[in-house]
């Protein structure tokens, strides 16, 4: 007891000389008079900043790839701009031109064979369309603005979106030129939470699927025809998140698909290898990763799969089972 006493004193007294030292700092300090910044100069005063480019740094809003062509991909940058690449990535080229008005971001899909793009903005009333690898851009018809975009991967020149404000879910099969209404009343979205999201699988035409996000409930997939898609739920599913898909397991003609959501009332990682008829978990409640925000498949290696958990980066797993 006596001797943590002393031991005390002496720290206190450290800590006082040490605080009458900084103290003596600051005031030397504050008596220094303050170095001016030189005064702006009316030659200045006219100039005005711009961008010159590339607008290639900070986060992608839109990414998007050409399913006939490997190595070809498009991806919309945060700060502007829509740029494409001819060698997975290596070297970029923007878009020779972009929609009156827009500063970039949003929504992007191409045609399975290339042959257009559709580019819904986020920042215009419009939705685009581009028939010339993005020379000129034309306003497409009977979709709402800043809609979600995706392209049929295993048929050229068709396109679904979907609207997070009204939950309408729209069609073209001219390349962009015009939507057509298939189906209303699907969840919205809401602030701070997860958006719900369309994907198209390239295994068939009109293969959708359809994730409720955090403001809704259930997952959806296409139960119709390939002329007249209809979005309805997967039984046992109640939340989902994110979708993903993979190589098919063997002897298996449908692709695996991967799952963030809930299950039997158990949030977690889920696979299908039977077309969503039946799930497993691959995670466990000590790997959750502080959530999942976004997942997918391998294409190449059956049971791989690829994920990002909110603030751990991106993981990866795989099984043979």
């Amino acid at each position: 007891m006596f001797k943590t006493f002393i031991a005390s004193r002496k720290s206190l007294t450290l800590c006082l000389s040490i605080a009458c030292l900084f103290v003596s700092m600051s005031v030397v300090a504050q008596t220094r008079p303050a170095t001016q910044p030189p005064k702006e100069t009316d030659s200045f005063k006219t100039l005005e900043w711009r961008s010159i480019g590339p607008y290639r740094g900070g986060r992608s809003a839109a990414v998007a790839g050409v399913a006939s062509q490997p190595m070809v991909f498009y991806y919309g940058a945060t700060g502007g701009g829509v740029w494409k690449t001819t060698d997975g990535g290596m070297n970029w080229t923007g878009f020779a031109a972009t929609p009156t008005g827009t500063k970039g971001g949003g929504s992007i899909a191409i045609a399975a064979d290339g042959s257009s793009i559709v580019w819904a903005t986020q920042d215009t009333a419009s939705v685009w369309y581009s028939k010339d690898g993005g020379k000129t851009w034309t306003a497409s018809a009977g979709i709402p603005a800043q809609s979600q975009v995706v392209s049929d991967r295993a048929k050229a020149g068709v396109y679904y979106g979907y609207s997070g404000s009204t939950g309408t879910l729209t069609m073209s099969t001219d390349g962009g030129v015009s939507f057509s209404t298939l189906q209303t009343g699907l969840p919205i979205a809401a602030p701070f939470t997860a958006a719900p999201t369309l994907y198209s699988l390239p295994d068939a035409p009109a293969d959708l699927w359809f994730t409720a996000g955090g403001n809704g409930s259930g997952l959806y997939a296409n139960t119709s025809s390939a002329a007249s898609p209809q979005l309805t739920a997967v039984a046992g599913v109640q939340k989902s998140t994110s979708l993903g898909y993979g190589k098919a397991a063997p002897g298996s003609s449908k692709l695996t698909l991967f799952l963030a959501g809930t299950i039997g009332g158990q949030w977690g990682l889920y696979r299908s290898t039977d077309g969503g008829a039946s799930w497993i978990r691959i995670n466990d409640d000590a790997h959750q990763y502080g959530g999942i925000d976004h997942v997918t498949g391998d294409m190449r290696t059956f049971g791989t799969v690829y994920f990002s958990g909110s603030g751990r980066g991106i993981l990866w797993g795989t099984s043979t089972n």
